[in-house]
C-alpha cells in the first residue's frame, strides 16, 4: 500500500513538473516569435540601407564617367 502511495506522489511530482516545462517551453517560443520579428525588422531597415549605398555608388560612378566632379 505504502508503495503504491509513493508511486502515485511520485507520478504526480511528474505531471506538474511537465505542466510547469510546458508553460516554460510556451514562453520560449513567444520570446522567439517576437525576437524572429525583430530580426526581420532589421534584416529589411539593413536592406533598404543597402539600396541607398548601392544607388549613391552608382550615381557617383556616372558623374565621374561624364567629368560632372
Amino acid at each position: 500500500m505504502s508503495l503504491d502511495l509513493s508511486l502515485a506522489r511520485q507520478v504526480s511530482a511528474l505531471e506538474a513538473d511537465v505542466g510547469h516545462l510546458k508553460e516554460w517551453q510556451e514562453c520560449q517560443a513567444e520570446a522567439l516569435e517576437r525576437l524572429e520579428a525583430r530580426l526581420g525588422q532589421i534584416l529589411m531597415w539593413l536592406l533598404g540601407l543597402m539600396g541607398g549605398v548601392t544607388a549613391s555608388l552608382i550615381l557617383l560612378v556616372i558623374n565621374l564617367a561624364s567629368g560632372r566632379l
